[in-house]
């Protein structure tokens, strides 16, 4: 991070097995990309991903779980002074979350304006030390029942874990995270996708319930 100002606008690695001749088998990959969101590079968007294809060879990525990814996320997250960050298997790896794209809501727009909006609530979410304090602080997200874990971290920042596994994340679990965050989320309701609801999120407008 340090030194990504001396670089080009984005850089990225992946990660794949290859097969006995040296191409990449189908299978299970992780990649990393880290890229400029503005001119200024006062913005920075990490990705982290890997995926597990149940047809394609088993290998040590296959092996990673979600606890993986969360201790990633929150070693990572020790010393990066995060605006907003999330750990979930519904995100877009183009770059918004699900939320984002279900609003039809640039991803740029999220990231420059993450100290005052909450791109998203996924399974993790870190988010800036003005998002927690308009929701009444650390204190006041505990006390609200909707995390499993609240905790302040080094940089200022505040890391939500809303349920202790992924697959948890769902239903009133789901509900009851969205209803504490809608203060600071953008208003719109999301689009569905073909009629079918998608990802982990709830399919209603947060500016009608920062209302009540």
């Amino acid at each position: 991070m340090k030194g990504f100002a001396k670089f080009p606008a984005g850089v990225g690695m992946d990660i794949v097995e290859l097969d006995a001749t040296g191409y990449p088998r189908f299978g299970d990959r992780a990649s990393i990309v880290l890229r400029t969101v503005n001119d200024e590079r006062r913005w920075f968007r990490m990705v982290c991903e890997f995926g597990a294809f149940p047809e394609g060879p088993k290998n040590r990525i296959a092996r990673l779980t979600e606890e993986d990814a969360r201790d990633l996320a929150w070693e990572m997250a020790q010393e990066m002074p995060v605006t907003y960050g999330g750990v979930g298997d519904d995100g877009r790896h183009w770059g918004p979350t699900m939320l984002e794209d279900r609003l039809a809501r640039e991803a740029r727009v999220g990231v420059t304006e993450s100290r005052e909006v909450l791109r998203g609530y996924p399974w993790v979410t870190v988010c800036a030390p003005e998002i927690a304090a308009r929701l009444g602080g650390p204190d006041a997200l505990r006390a609200s029942g909707a995390f499993h874990e609240v905790r302040v971290l080094p940089t200022g920042s505040v890391w939500l874990q809303a349920t202790e596994h992924l697959d948890d994340y769902t239903g009133d679990a789901l509900r009851r995270v969205f209803e504490t965050v809608a203060p600071v989320l953008p208003p719109g309701e999301p689009r569905t996708y073909l009629g079918k609801e998608l990802g982990r999120i709830i399919y209603a407008d947060a500016s009608a319930y920062q209302q009540r």
